[in-house]
């Protein structure tokens, strides 16, 4: 379980089992654009929450603080829940 980094990318590219997840949160990034790829029969599975300022992210390597204050503040992450990523686990 990995928000989206080179770590969530290193994983699907090693592993290879079919019981392995590798699970991927997005919120500023595009997963269409940056979601890692399995190999072998490894799973990749996703969450991400559009809002309407998501993903921010331009991909040019600097990520803008988050433009919102109190409870919207990273609202694209925060939306994503503990119960909601530990199902995807089966």
């Amino acid at each position: 379980i990995s928000i989206d980094s080179g770590l969530a990318h290193i994983a699907a590219a090693v592993m290879t089992a079919k019981h392995q997840r590798v699970i991927t949160l997005f919120g500023p990034t595009d997963p269409r654009v940056w979601a890692p790829l399995a190999s072998g029969l490894a799973n990749t599975r996703l969450h991400y929450k559009a809002r309407p300022c998501s993903p921010c992210y331009n991909g040019d390597g600097n990520f803008e603080p988050c433009r919102f204050d109190g409870e919207y503040f990273q609202h694209c992450m925060t939306d994503i829940s503990a119960e909601e990523v530990l199902k995807s686990l089966y």
